[in-house]
């Protein structure tokens, strides 16, 4: 062998060793993958239920109820029926009228000549009437 001849053997040497490493590492790796890929997928219905599989099963649920027909409402009775209440009209005369009540003339007498409990006499200005009084939150 030449000088040339020796690096180009050990350069081809070492390029399929090194593809032969690759090759054996990718065999062991799937052959050990391969079946724990199966054994998880087997055994999917024992895993616990993730968030996208509850949601995945309300919308199935959702579809389905979606899916059975309903019973149509009975209809409503045409607007020429009767009520069921009489309207306000319809009470009877002594019911409807309203009582108003307007105090005797001497009642508003008494009432006019009425002084507030803690007033002084000296603080009206004629017989009962009330006199205004001063408002203190009005400028002066």
């Amino acid at each position: 062998m030449t000088s040339t001849g020796r690096p180009l053997l050990l350069t081809t040497l070492l390029y399929f060793s090194a593809l032969g490493a690759v090759a054996a590492g990718l065999y062991v790796s799937l052959s050990l993958m391969v079946p724990a890929v199966q054994a998880h997928f087997l055994r999917s219905d024992e895993r616990p239920q993730s968030r996208l599989d509850v949601l995945v099963a309300d919308a199935r649920a959702i579809r389905q109820a979606l899916a059975t027909p309903i019973q149509p409402a009975e209809p409503l009775p045409p607007i020429t029926a009767r009520p069921l209440r009489p309207p306000v009209a319809a009470k009877p005369e002594h019911e409807r009228k309203v009582l108003s009540r307007r105090p005797s003339a001497e009642a508003r007498t008494a009432y006019a000549m009425w002084e507030r409990p803690g007033e002084r006499p000296s603080e009206h200005s004629g017989g009962g009437a009330t006199t205004m009084s001063a408002d203190r939150y009005r400028p002066q």
